[in-house]
């Protein structure tokens, strides 16, 4: 609609199942399943100032509801901003990108769903005629575990992330590459109510 901007809406609905795992002797689940729907709403806005410039802000709420299978547990309810700060940079001798994010987001590894603060730097370089590509990131979170399941505490964690990856595009349909990252996670968790050091 605009030469230099792009506006929109971006409506995104999702229902995450958290199942408990079962005994193995006797086949019964340890505790109780919990049912998420999970709702966000985000106006975005996209501008470019330059031919190799451009920004994206985004700006929205996320809406969370949680069921337990268990029928004597209420339903758990909570809102989250959902906010997107980037500025972008995209030449032919690279690209390069600096943002912020913060949103509501399941972790189905650890069977919770986690507000997440992000700020990430990475960066893109490509060599020998755009056969080889060298990228890396280097970004930071603060995760919040949102108490959407009954006996969960409203723990946090900070993670630290490098990453390191080369490609090599060995044909126009085919790239192969290798990536290093590193994990470094700390934070105040709690263990049955107290908080560990």
């Amino acid at each position: 609609l605009f030469r230099n901007d792009a506006v929109g809406m971006t409506l995104r609905a999702g229902f995450v199942d958290y199942v408990q795992p079962r005994d193995p002797t006797t086949d019964v689940a340890v505790g109780p399943d919990t049912r998420q729907a999970i709702t966000t709403l985000v106006g975005r806005w996209r501008r470019d100032w330059s031919p190799h410039w451009n920004s994206e802000a985004d700006l929205g709420v996320t809406s969370l509801v949680s069921k337990s299978t268990d029928p004597s547990a209420t339903t758990l309810t909570d809102w989250q901003p959902t906010a997107l700060a980037a500025l972008r940079w995209f030449h032919l001798n690279g690209s390069a990108e600096v943002h912020y994010l913060h949103n509501a987001s399941p972790n189905p590894i650890a069977g919770n769903t986690l507000a997440v603060d992000e700020a990430a730097v990475q960066a893109t370089v490509p060599f020998l005629q755009n056969r080889i590509f060298v990228g890396a990131t280097l970004a930071y979170q603060h995760a919040r575990i949102l108490p959407l399941v009954p006996g969960i505490a409203a723990e946090t964690a900070n993670l630290a992330l490098v990453d390191f990856t080369i490609g090599w595009q060995v044909l126009p349909e085919l790239r192969v590459f290798a990536r290093y990252s590193l994990f470094d996670q700390f934070g105040t968790p709690a263990m049955e109510g107290v908080m560990l050091p």
